[in-house]
């Protein structure tokens, strides 16, 4: 059954609904949101079945396997969280819900399920976006991603479809803002692990001579920086200190 989900889902839209509706007895989490409405009213024509089935499609075939898999399984715990408040309707806690039932299905299969968890996760809060986000955040949502960025980012752009123009340049110029911003930081933090924390003028200034004692001092800096050690400047010159005491004089 795997296999052959993973296949049709490379299919056609209306392929693809008819592999599900064939298989609905063995996915019936998927199956469940064809006849849920993001409508107070229950207007069906606004069914996640039919989201989910776009949003497969936006994603491409050439997408990876997780991120397909990502966008079929992406609102499976909406039913279990429907609630309408007046005129709106909204799905708290669908994602935790969600990651508990393809636990539970991918279980059976004998898959890990991580994957494709994290990758519905990072792309919900990639869509979150906000330019007042502090460079640690970015970093966490790309630490957490992990090889799974871009199937995040990937989802993210393919889970809007809404007919309003205006929502879908919100999601992608959010995500997009996201991604640059995550790029820059990768290498801004890779540009900084290259160079010590301290450069030839701070040693000079700590009444470092400049020869050969420096060059072993700043190769040492810089191996200690990329180890993770060392990053305060406060710290490395104490360290500098320590260190140069005990080499000879070129």
């Amino acid at each position: 059954m795997y296999q052959e989900l993973i296949a049709a889902l490379r299919l056609p839209p209306v392929e693809l609904e008819e592999f599900l509706y064939s298989h609905r007895d063995e996915l019936p989490e998927v199956w469940a949101l064809k006849t849920l409405s993001e409508d107070p009213a229950g207007d069906l024509h606004k069914d996640n079945f039919a989201h989910t089935i776009k949003v497969i499609s936006q994603c491409g075939a050439d997408a990876s396997d997780t991120t397909l898999l990502a966008a079929l399984f992406h609102d499976v715990g909406k039913p279990l969280t429907r609630h309408v408040d007046g005129s709106t309707v909204n799905f708290h806690g669908h994602e935790i819900v969600g990651a508990r039932l393809i636990r539970k299905r991918f279980g059976r299969w004998g898959v890990d399920p991580e994957a494709v968890i994290t990758t519905i996760l990072c792309a919900a809060r990639a869509q979150a976006y906000l330019d007042s986000w502090t460079d640690s955040s970015v970093r966490r949502i790309r630490v957490d991603a992990g090889d799974h960025w871009h199937d995040a980012i990937r989802l993210a752009h393919s889970d809007v479809t809404s007919r309003h123009a205006h929502v879908h340049r919100r999601v992608h110029q959010s995500v997009d803002s996201l991604t640059t911003r995550s790029d820059d930081l990768v290498e801004s933090d890779a540009f900084k692990a290259q160079r010590p924390v301290l450069n030839g003028n701070d040693l000079a200034a700590l009444g470092i001579p400049r020869d050969a004692r420096m060059g072993q001092l700043l190769t040492w800096l810089l191996e200690e920086n990329r180890a993770g050690r060392l990053t305060d400047a406060d710290e490395a010159a104490a360290a500098v200190a320590e260190r140069a005491s005990g080499l000879e004089m070129s």
